[in-house]
């Protein structure tokens, strides 16, 4: 069916003609080949009279013996049924061809004869200038450059009946269309169809009006001869294009239009839905042995549709699956990714925890059991948070960790699990680390924090009401006990005799140890401490200009505001707040004891495959503004690549189980070895605590690299983690990214370089759009005097980081990987790299 559909896309006739049997062969039976070999006869020996010289107007399809049984069958399988049409459009397209061919030999053959009878072309122009070289002739300034244009081969033998070539007829034949051109020349020119529009005198070609690209002296068209009548005026390959242009056109434009990558529906689609449509129900009588049954038509065929409509499913899903393998050797690593969408009319709550913050406070020498200052800090990146993202409505936190919670409504990031929490874990700590010098402008950020984060999914306000009730129980219960463990601990007593004295004690009990030991009431301690802060958006008045008598203008707007409450769960708290009840709905009733079922919703956690490659992918979030703002070189800036190096380096150093990363321009991805236990395999701590990482080292080593530019604004990441779960798919996915490196760089070094010599950005997409790598490379040496493979390796590979094992008298150690972490720029594409280096992915 391919071959057949090929033929017939192609332009009408083919550029060759088909070759005149074998003198020496067998007779041949087939009625095609015997008609179009007929005209091939050089000698002029038909008469002059076009009317005796009718060629066959058709040339008979013969049908295979199998076509013959198959016409005498009442129903055809599927497979037959296309098996059988593509030989009949196989056959019909070649009898189209061989009877082009034939009537251009014909008529070619009686203009020779003419030629040969009466000394004189037939066709009023070719007359004429035969007239004009006679007299030319007569006077003795006769050239070879007066040939007369006319028809044949280019540089056949167009001689006489018997041989003997006439000097006029020769000379109309001279040169061929195009230097080192075999093709066949058509009938009444010496040009053959790929070149007839070299014919200054035809008209039945144009070329093809596609704008391939717009260069500075005009716009490229295609050119490619296409027949004058068609419309629009496009060859077969710019009209399919065209069409696909249209309908998203109109699709854009609402009208409701068949998808452009994918075939309009089969006949027996249409009729399905006909069917459905139809409201009448129609009787048919099937024929059934000697039995006439009634059967309902309309149900029958909307049986058979159905059938033939899941057939047609799964043969477009199969045919979707080997398009997207042959645009891209490696792009089927993207089907491993799995959708993680929290649907509606889910409530989506985000909640983040400080990682390993018991050594970070340690560290720091933060205040015992509580300090003030570093809980400021947490609430004012939380109110960075609320202002960095609108959808977010409520917040809650204590201690390290903080709940965000999102409008019933929203569609952030298409309501995406990885992204939002990967994302608001990154900027949560990008701010952290860009507030640490106003809270703490005495002390010195020894290292990076970094903070794991979930998606908690609330499916009403009620569950909502049980989440919140239960953090701020938690956050009353460790307040408490962490109080009375600090007390006892700055009294004198030891770590392990603290936790034996308050093991297993109650609430009023520790309450009591507090007050007649430290003479502490626990209820006189802030607010702050002991029911956490609550951080929502309310109107309030601001003054936003003066008038001209100096009187403030003031207006109302929304803005995030702090509550300390004792019962943020409570109805009274909640349903006298308008923007908390309107966005995420009204608690009905007040909550006492919580749901156990409720907690172990809220703690579960999904989990990646075991014996799996993970790898953790984090990509710039916005960070074409962040890059414009910050005055990056373009089109690619060292110390900023450099810096993501750095960074990547930090990563490897800080989790062990990390063993290769790859990365190009604002992502990374990072690859933790098949075994690894980190977080028990827990997705969404793995890709939060990672991104996170990345992204406040990224912040803290930025005046390393750029020490003359002020980090103006944080940067974020987004990330996900995803399952590989062969050797060779991971290369195959490793290979994907480099090979994304080079498009993407090939094409902005381009564009840049486009930008950068005048024309607008507009005009420099328009000026790539279509090209290929090799053009894009011709521009690039011509134009601007660059050879792309000479520019600096780290733009067109990327970089690798990995940890270099040691060797020990030139034989690889086998100890724990010790070694230094390394940043490469190699080709990781070809299995060379990683046969050289087997202990990078090897098992550990």
């Amino acid at each position: 069916m391919a071959s057949a559909s090929k033929n017939i896309q192609q332009n009408p006739f083919s550029l060759k003609p088909p070759r005149p049997p074998s003198s020496s062969g067998g007779a041949s039976t087939s009625a095609v080949a015997s008609t179009s070999a007929e005209p091939q006869i050089r000698n002029p020996t038909l008469n002059p009279n076009p009317s005796t010289n009718v060629l066959p107007s058709t040339l008979p399809i013969t049908m295979s013996q199998e076509d013959e049984i198959l016409a005498l069958s009442s129903h055809l399988t599927r497979p037959e049924l296309l098996h059988r049409r593509s030989r009949n459009l196989m056959q019909l397209a070649k009898c189209y061809r061989d009877n082009y061919w034939a009537i251009m030999e014909g008529v070619k053959a009686q203009h020779r004869d003419y030629w040969w009878k009466y000394g004189i072309s037939p066709f009023k122009d070719e007359h004429n200038q035969s007239n004009k070289r006679r007299r030319l002739g007569q006077e003795g300034d006769i050239g070879d450059g007066d040939a007369v244009e006319g028809s044949g081969d280019n540089g056949t033998n167009n001689d006489g009946g018997n041989g003997v070539k006439s000097d006029q007829y020769a000379n109309s034949n001279s040169g061929s269309c195009m230097y080192g051109c075999k093709a066949k020349a058509m009938a009444l020119t010496k040009y053959c169809q790929l070149h007839i529009l070299k014919d200054s005198k035809q008209k039945l070609y144009t070329g093809c009006t596609n704008v391939i690209k717009r260069a500075p002296a005009g716009p490229l068209l295609c050119g490619k001869p296409t027949l004058a009548s068609t419309v629009p005026v496009l060859c077969n390959v710019h009209f399919q294009k065209a069409q696909k242009h249209v309908a998203k056109a109109l699709k854009d434009a609402g009208h409701n239009v068949s998808s452009t990558s994918k075939p309009p529906p089969k006949l027996h689609v249409i009729v399905a839905a006909f069917l459905l449509a139809f409201p009448g129900v129609i009787s048919v009588y099937v024929q059934k042995g000697k039995d006439f049954v009634s059967v309902s038509c309309r149900y029958q065929m909307l049986f058979i549709c159905a059938e033939l409509l899941r057939e047609n499913k799964e043969e477009r899903r199969s045919r979707d699956f080997r398009e997207d393998m042959a645009n891209s050797k490696y792009e089927y690593v993207k089907s491993f990714e799995v959708e993680d969408e929290v649907m509606l009319p889910n409530l989506m709550v985000v909640r983040i925890d400080g990682r390993h913050f018991s050594r970070f406070s340690q560290v720091h020498e933060f205040e015992k059991p509580n300090d003030e200052t570093a809980l400021n800090l947490m609430n004012s990146c939380s109110a960075a948070v609320l202002e960095e993202f609108p959808d977010i409505i409520f917040a809650y936190g204590y201690s390290d960790e903080y709940s965000f919670v999102f409008k019933r409504t929203s569609r952030f990031y298409q309501r995406r699990a990885s992204k939002i929490l990967s994302l608001v874990a990154s900027f949560f700590a990008a701010i952290y680390v860009t507030k640490w010098k106003e809270f703490f402008p005495q002390k010195k950020l020894e290292y990076a924090p970094s903070f794991s984060s979930k998606v908690v999914s609330c499916a009403s306000a009620e569950v909502l009401q049980a989440y919140l009730a239960w953090r701020q129980h938690d956050c009353h219960t460790n307040n408490q006990y962490d109080t009375c463990f600090w007390m006892l601990v700055k009294s004198g007593k030891s770590i392990s005799e603290t936790q034996e004295i308050l093991k297993d004690t109650q609430k009023q009990q520790k309450n009591e140890l507090l007050f007649q030991k430290f003479g502490i009431n626990y209820k006189t301690l802030p607010e702050l401490f002991r029911q956490g802060s609550c951080l929502f958006k309310k109107k309030v008045e601001e003054t936003v200009k003066h008038d001209e008598n100096g009187n403030p203008v003031k207006r109302l707007r929304r803005k995030a505001v702090f509550v300390h409450s004792e019962n943020i769960a409570g109805r009274s708290f909640w349903n006298e707040q308008p923007s908390l009840y309107n966005d995420l709905g009204h608690f009905t009733k007040n909550i006492g004891k919580i749901e156990p079922e409720f907690i172990r919703s809220f703690q579960f956690e999904n989990k990646l495959l075991p014996l799996t490659w993970v790898v953790v992918r984090i990509d710039g979030c916005h960070f074409h503004r962040f890059s414009d703002v910050h005055e990056f070189e373009k089109p690619n800036d060292e110390q900023a690549l450099k810096l993501m190096n750095s960074c990547a380096v930090a990563v490897l150093e800080e989790f062990e189980d990390i063993h290769f990363a790859y990365g190009v321009s604002d992502e990374y991805s990072f690859v933790l070895k098949k075994e690894s236990e980190l977080y028990k395999r827990q997705s969404s701590k793995k890709k939060s605590a990672i991104t996170s990482f990345f992204t406040s080292t990224y912040v803290l080593q930025w005046g390393e690299f750029f020490p003359h530019k002020e980090l103006k604004y944080p940067p974020s990441f987004d990330g996900r983690a995803v399952c590989y779960p062969t050797y060779n798919i991971l290369l195959d996915y490793l290979a994907w990214r480099q090979v994304d490196c080079h498009i993407n760089n090939q094409y902005n070094t381009c564009f840049w370089m486009l930008v950068k010599s005048g024309k607008t950005k507009t005009q420099s997409q328009d000026y790539l759009k279509g090209t290929q790598t090799r053009e894009k490379n011709e521009l690039l040496s011509r134009q601007f005097g660059i050879e792309y493979n000479a520019l600096p390796v780290i733009f067109r590979m990327g970089s690798s980081v990995f940890r270099r094992k040691e060797a020990e008298n030139g034989v690889v150690s086998r100890k724990k990987l010790e070694g230094e972490v390394v940043v490469d720029h190699c080709n990781i594409i070809e299995r060379c790299f990683w046969e050289e280096h087997p202990h990078i992915l090897s098992c550990s």
